[in-house]
């Protein structure tokens, strides 16, 4: 079962779910700002792999500095749960966006453009 916090991080709400954890809205409750924070559960961390591959996304998004790449805050660990905890970053996301219909051709081009952008900061 979820806990009402981690750390110092309250969780309020689900955004969604990846191959390592689920992503949830938290309340940073010491620098009073919104964070977004994955979690692996105590399931996940019975396997050492899982939890250095956490350690190594951490670390590789930590050492990115570009504005289509949420900064990486901390990494840690609080009873069952390891976690990342990362920039929050408002808005809708690809798949929400193409589920109201096709975008228009400048809406487009600028989501080309952000998405170019990020992933080539990340592999130079």
């Amino acid at each position: 079962m979820l806990p009402e916090v981690v750390s110092h991080y309250r969780i309020r709400r689900r955004l969604g779910a990846g191959g390592m954890g689920e992503v949830y809205l938290a309340d940073d409750l010491t620098l009073k700002r919104q964070v977004a924070i994955k979690l692996l559960t105590s399931k996940d961390l019975s396997d050492d792999q899982v939890r250095k591959n956490l350690l190594r996304e951490a670390q590789a998004a930590a050492s990115l500095d570009h504005p289509n790449i949420c900064s990486v805050f901390e990494v840690g660990t609080d009873g069952d749960f390891s976690f990342i905890v990362m920039q929050y970053v408002e808005g809708e996301t690809l798949l929400a966006r193409l589920e109201r219909g096709r975008p228009s051709p400048d809406e487009a081009l600028d989501c080309e453009a952000s998405n170019r952008c990020g992933p080539s900061e990340a592999l130079n």
